[in-house]
């Protein structure tokens, strides 16, 4: 048994001196492009599609998102829906729901805002450092409280909700 592994040990080394010469690492420039640019071969082998956990992930986050968007009030769901997911134009909108471009702009807005206010909790719990729904960067711990405070209580009086 002594023998027979020390034996293919001396196989392995002696296939590794043959085949070293051959060895090329990641890091190796692979050719240099007209613009002056190199090209290596780690950058070719990067996979650009998203991992199985990253589609989980959107996912779950499509399904909370659509739950959210069941729950908003019927004429604005609509208008989010017809506007966001279909990619309508304004005017069509306003000719399928026989209402004015004015409104149909406005429970966009509104619908919007009632979505965004939905699923805050989700985007801060995914996202904590990113205000990715709010439009605005995000705030620092310190100041949270005293922000969210002020902005809601503006957008209560914009949308004429109780302050």
């Amino acid at each position: 048994m002594y023998r027979i592994a020390l034996r293919e040990a001396s196989n392995q080394r002696r296939w590794w001196s043959r085949h070293r010469g051959r060895e090329i690492t990641i890091e190796t420039e692979t050719n240099a492009s007209d613009d002056g640019k190199s090209t290596y071969l780690k950058d070719l082998l990067v996979d650009a599609h998203a991992s199985p956990y990253e589609l989980t992930e959107h996912e779950e986050i499509r399904a909370k998102v659509e739950i959210e968007l069941r729950r908003l009030p019927e004429p604005f769901r609509t208008v989010v829906i017809l506007r966001d997911l279909e990619g309508l134009p304004y005017d069509e909108i306003a000719e399928i729901l026989g209402a004015h471009l004015g409104t149909v702009k406005s429970r966009l807005v509104r619908g919007r805002a009632m979505l965004r206010a939905r699923l805050q909790p989700l985007i801060a719990q995914a996202h904590p450092d990113k205000g990715i729904l709010s439009g605005r960067p995000a705030v620092n711990s310190t100041s949270t409280s005293e922000a969210s405070g002020s902005t809601r209580s503006a957008e209560r009086r914009q949308f004429g909700e109780a302050v």
